[in-house]
């Protein structure tokens, strides 16, 4: 083991780059193999890694150039190999791949109409969300696809009262991609509604001054929702309809009734009928 061998040897390689600035879209090489000569042991302690560190290879121009040639290589081995002579690299060329390293803030959604609340309950306040953003990062084309907003569903069932409870984030990313945080804070508040009827007159807006235009219909049905609590303290005069010839619908001569003025509280509605019909007295 005390004379001169020449070997193959495959050793430990790491390729060191800004990772503030840049990151590897692919797996980056982890070892170079190359033809060496020396004493026996010191070519087994090569071969074995022992008392020695990984060969570091610093490309320039890392993110245009993307590979770096055998003859390039060279040099840099051979000042950082110690005890045997590195006679050639066996890879003619190594291959890698970076990327700009960019951030993108993703503002995060979850859709009201989605979530499942409990029979005759519905949403009495906003749905707040903390934070109510995800910072990506990542090489700069992945981040460039994404979206501004990202839709989080619920999957509780049946919600009611008070709902206040962390989410945790089914991401499925790319290793490649890192997010700053895993889950969300989610709140908001959900009581039973109940559903009444009223017949109301309607009122005619911006209609002309030719008296042969007349509505075929002066009263509609309204039904809404209002919390169970405050059903009692609605009072029938503090609903108004209105129908606005400015909505005309040209194509059947109808218009569509709205409620100019109601009492607070009132989550939906709609009348029956949907839409009036004008008609022509002449």
């Amino acid at each position: 083991m005390n004379e001169d061998y020449t070997a193959n040897i495959s050793y430990p390689m790491e390729i060191v780059y800004d990772r503030n600035q840049v990151i590897p879209i692919n797996e980056l090489p982890s070892e170079v193999t190359f033809n060496a000569t020396g004493f026996g042991w010191d070519l087994l302690k090569k071969s074995l890694m022992i008392g020695s560190k990984p060969i570091y290879l610093k490309p320039a121009n890392i993110q245009d150039r993307g590979y770096i040639t055998s003859s390039e290589l060279l040099p840099v081995l051979a000042s950082q190999i110690e005890d045997v002579r590195v006679n050639y690299i066996i890879q003619d060329t190594l291959h890698f791949a970076f990327e700009p390293l960019r951030s993108k803030k993703v503002r995060v959604v979850i859709d009201s109409a989605k979530i499942s609340l409990a029979p005759n309950y519905k949403l009495t306040t906003p749905v707040i969300i903390n934070p109510d953003s995800i910072m990506f990062i990542g090489p700069a084309s992945m981040i460039d696809s994404l979206s501004d907003s990202l839709l989080v569903p619920l999957k509780q069932k049946d919600i009611k009262g008070v709902f206040e409870e962390e989410i945790k984030l089914d991401l499925v990313l790319k290793p490649e991609l890192k997010v700053n945080t895993n889950s969300l804070k989610v709140r908001f508040d959900a009581y039973p509604f109940v559903q009444q009827s009223q017949i109301l007159k309607l009122r005619k807006k911006n209609f002309p001054d030719d008296t042969s235009i007349v509505v075929l219909d002066s009263t509609v049905i309204l039904t809404y929702f209002i919390q169970e609590g405050n059903k009692a303290r609605v009072m029938p005069e503090e609903f108004k309809a209105v129908l606005d010839y400015r909505e005309l619908d040209k194509r059947d001569y109808t218009i569509k009734p709205k409620l100019s003025r109601m009492p607070g509280g009132i989550r939906d509605y709609y009348f029956t009928p949907s839409a009036i019909k004008i008609g022509n007295s002449q």
